[in-house]
């Protein structure tokens, strides 16, 4: 489990996160939307607005969310992530176990979808 993030497991620059919204899948959750692109390992990027609140409560929703990926960094399959909280998340109400809840169910069900295609296309191949 690291202790930070290093460059090469996260989003830096503008073109990046351009990238995956442009090329990536968008997925919706209750609290997020989920920007998704393939890559050739994993990596993290995290795009909270003005609309989330002052520069305190968008900090308090990005070390929520960091912590949530370095918890569950093993459970990402090769892809970049562009998380977005959608405008109505309220960092004075946010906690760890809501974000957990949310976006584990997205990632079980990411993974089990890849996991499906790529078994699917090996599949066919035979």
């Amino acid at each position: 489990m690291p202790h930070c993030w290093q460059k090469n497991q996260r989003l830096l620059k503008r073109t990046e996160f351009q990238a995956c919204y442009n090329q990536g899948e968008k997925n919706f959750t209750k609290l997020f939307l989920v920007f998704v692109k393939k890559a050739p390992n994993a990596r993290i990027g995290l795009a909270v607005s003005k609309k989330n609140g002052n520069a305190v409560h968008r900090n308090k929703i990005k070390r929520i969310l960091r912590e949530f990926f370095r918890l569950h960094f093993a459970k990402l399959l090769p892809y970049e992530f562009v998380v977005v909280p959608k405008k109505h998340v309220d960092a004075n109400t946010l906690q760890f176990v809501h974000v957990e809840k949310d976006l584990l169910a997205f990632l079980e069900k990411f993974n089990a979808k890849k996991n499906g295609n790529e078994q699917a296309s090996a599949n066919f191949i035979l």
